[in-house]
């Protein structure tokens, strides 16, 4: 029993992640003004104060703690104060694994496991009453231009004459106008393919099992999003142009190259465009498009008609004119 005892003390203070790896200090970085600077509470427990650097950025280096860290801005307009809250560290809740929660019971008394936001935008409206964010703010009449890339992003196909198709060969772009803090205009153009080849058909093969439909759409959206902290919501007018072909992939003794069609379309539509996004990071943004199409034009026939594509996964905003 002597033994064991100081075993089980020994695997859990080696297990324990925050007293292996978290330092008695950590950096935080406050975005300030040109003119500006921070006084604040450094490491050793004395006043001081730090200009901005690199971006705007004022690198703070403090000392881990469960208080509320006090921050003030000064600059040649005037000052402003404000208490950032604190959080537990990543290494806290890594003590999970492997040893299956045994860490917690070192780190739990530990003021180790505490840290603060790495980045600190100052706030100052009233309506922000912790005084500060922790993702850089979207100000009033900012432009932003976005990018919905491929494969990282789904676009799922439900055509009126052919079957439910989707693949991840999509690209995307667009420009956002902030007309406030809670709300802006998007506009956005882009395209998507879907469908792959799954079969063919001989001469003799008078019904064959599979065909290959391959579908192709492009769109023009424009919405209103309403802003709600990281989640915006939207809704506005589509339209774009879509074309679809289901073929065989080889017809072998085929007389002339068509000759393996067996369907196809093309027309254009129009519609409504709805938009929900949550907000990940400064430009990092997870989303769902969804754009029903209620009216087409094409060659053969003009009126209502129902599809819609579906857009889902990750896509970028950056600002053009930020105010901060």
């Amino acid at each position: 029993m002597k033994k064991i005892l100081p075993a089980l003390v020994l695997m859990c203070t080696m297990g324990s992640c925050v007293t292996m790896f978290n330092g008695p200090s950590t950096r935080l970085n406050v975005h300030i003004p040109d003119n500006a600077r921070v006084v604040y509470t450094n490491e050793c427990g004395s006043t001081d104060s730090v200009a901005p650097g690199y971006r705007n950025m004022a690198q703070l280096i403090v000392r881990r703690s469960n208080k509320k860290l006090p921050l003030t801005v000064v600059s040649d307009t005037g000052s402003f104060s404000f208490l950032v809250k604190p959080t537990l560290s990543w290494l806290f809740w890594a003590n999970v694994y492997p040893l299956y929660g045994l860490g917690f019971l070192v780190d739990y008394n530990n003021n180790d496991r505490f840290t603060y936001p790495h980045f600190v935008y100052p706030d100052p409206r009233p309506k922000n009453k912790s005084g500060y964010q922790t993702r850089a703010p979207l100000m009033q009449s900012d432009w932003e231009i976005s990018f919905t890339p491929p494969f990282v992003n789904g676009f799922v196909f439900n055509p009126a004459q052919m079957d439910l198709r989707g693949g991840v060969l999509g690209i995307g772009g667009g420009v956002i106008f902030h007309h406030s803090d809670r709300g802006f205009w998007w506009a956005e153009v882009g395209t998507a393919v879907a469908g792959l080849p799954v079969g063919h058909r001989r001469v003799p093969d008078s019904l064959p099992n599979y065909t290959n439909v391959r579908l192709t759409w492009w769109y023009l959206n424009m919405r209103h999003h309403h802003q709600f902290g990281r989640l915006d919501v939207g809704y506005g007018l589509s339209t774009g142009e879509r074309k679809g072909r289901e073929y065989y992939d080889s017809y072998y003794g085929a007389t002339y190259k068509d000759d393996s069609l067996s369907k196809q379309f093309s027309h254009v539509s129009a519609g409504l465009s709805f938009s929900a996004n949550y907000r990940l990071s400064n430009s990092i943004y997870a989303g769902l498009s969804y754009q029903p199409q209620l009216f087409e034009i094409s060659n053969a026939s003009t009126g209502f008609s129902y599809s819609h594509m579906t857009i889902f996964g990750l896509y970028w905003r950056w600002g053009l004119n930020p105010k901060w």
